[in-house]
């Protein structure tokens, strides 16, 4: 089974969408201290650092309930080609979060993401690992904590991408950035990816 890249742009930003929600939560475990940077990263006022009732009261009242909707706008497009046990955990992740039960629905993603590791059609998979582990990439350097080891997640889902097409030029880039681990060369590449995307492949 083939995708239509409108479908495989869906599933990459359902992956960076669901692994943005998960990281949201884990602002909730982090120190005042980690959590400023943290904060600023996000586009929050950093003014909630030290004060976890509001941080919690932030994530349910504004944060992810935008971060849901998002994340339901995706799976409405790529419904067609995730299976159904992935439907109905995407069903209820809506359910939770429409009855206002935030924390729950938080639990959920994480059941959706696990799902989403085991799709019958491995590209549905792949795109949407290519969404997850470039947002996990890019919170780890806007963070200050990426590792060769995250490069190299990335870069393992990037080269299974289908051979013989416009995916080619970006794989041995990527491959490089496992040892050298530039920041400002994963921001030029994925600058390349959206474009690919844009352009079509």
């Amino acid at each position: 089974m083939s995708l239509l890249l409108s479908t495989a742009y869906n599933l990459y930003w359902l992956g960076r969408y669901m692994r943005r929600t998960q990281e949201l939560v884990d602002t909730l475990t982090l120190s005042p201290e980690a959590r400023a940077p943290k904060l600023r990263y996000l586009g929050w006022p950093e003014t909630l650092a030290g004060d976890t009732e509001a941080v919690r009261q932030y994530l349910a009242q504004t944060a992810l309930p935008q971060h849901f909707e998002q994340l339901n706008d995706n799976v409405q497009v790529v419904r067609g080609v995730i299976d159904g046990d992935a439907a109905e955990l995407f069903n209820q992740l809506k359910r939770l979060q429409q009855a206002a039960n935030i924390r729950a629905a938080c639990f959920q993603v994480y059941a959706c993401s696990a799902v989403m590791l085991d799709q019958k059609t491995p590209y549905v998979t792949l795109f949407w690992q290519l969404g997850d582990y470039v947002e996990m990439l890019d919170n780890r350097i806007r963070s200050g904590k990426a590792e060769s080891r995250h490069y190299r997640y990335l870069a393992d889902v990037v080269t299974r991408l289908p051979d013989g097409t416009a995916w080619d030029p970006i794989k041995q880039p990527l491959q490089a950035m496992v040892y050298t681990t530039n920041p400002s060369q994963f921001y030029r590449w994925n600058n390349t990816l959206a474009q690919l995307f844009e352009d079509g492949v």
